[in-house]
């Protein structure tokens, strides 16, 4: 009767054992899980500020407007359900408004570059003589088509940009010529 004693407190005590490990293992996969959750979400945020950071560089408030708010709007948001430990998927949800919003703003740069070049050498020239103090109406006729134009390039209205665009040239040269 002792030998059965002993052999069911010896698979009892293993059995424990076992338990403890399996426990063991669980905590350190989930403690580990949540620190690579961490990890990524700093991962992200870094990369999605590493972006924003980009647009404003390429003067997308400027050039992009209504895209680069949006992609501040999401990228703000983004950082509020972070601090507020919201779901990876809610995250994610966010981040991918974010980089739609910010990829449409780069785009936007970039066409505004193509279409907008020789205005905005034009109208960063109209700016560094200080021609809106100078010229003030001039000044202010050309940059308000300038963000007539940009606006229209954000909806893909080229035709009418371009229009804009041309007026926006001919008032710029009027305020540098009077500067």
């Amino acid at each position: 009767g002792n030998s059965i004693n002993v052999v069911f407190n010896y698979r009892i005590a293993m059995i424990r054992v076992l338990i403890q490990t399996v426990y063991m293992l669980l905590l350190c996969f989930v403690v580990s899980g949540s620190e690579v959750i961490a990890q990524s979400a700093a991962d992200q945020m870094g990369t999605a500020s590493e972006d924003l950071e980009n647009a404003r560089r390429q003067r997308a408030e400027l050039l992009a407007p209504k895209h680069f708010e949006s992609a501040q709007r999401e990228y703000d948001r983004y950082l509020s359900m972070v601090r507020e430990g919201k779901s990876e998927q809610d995250l994610e949800l966010v981040l991918s408004r974010f980089r739609q919003s910010v990829n449409a703003a780069i785009d936007d740069v970039l066409q505004a570059h193509t279409m907008l070049g020789s205005l905005l050498e034009l109208r960063d020239e109209a700016i560094s003589i200080n021609a809106a103090a100078i010229a003030p109406k001039e000044y202010r006729d050309a940059d308000d088509r300038f963000s007539k134009a940009v606006a229209k390039l954000e909806q893909d209205r080229l035709a009418e940009a371009e229009g804009l665009a041309d007026e926006a040239r001919v008032f710029y040269r009027a305020a540098v010529i009077t500067s």
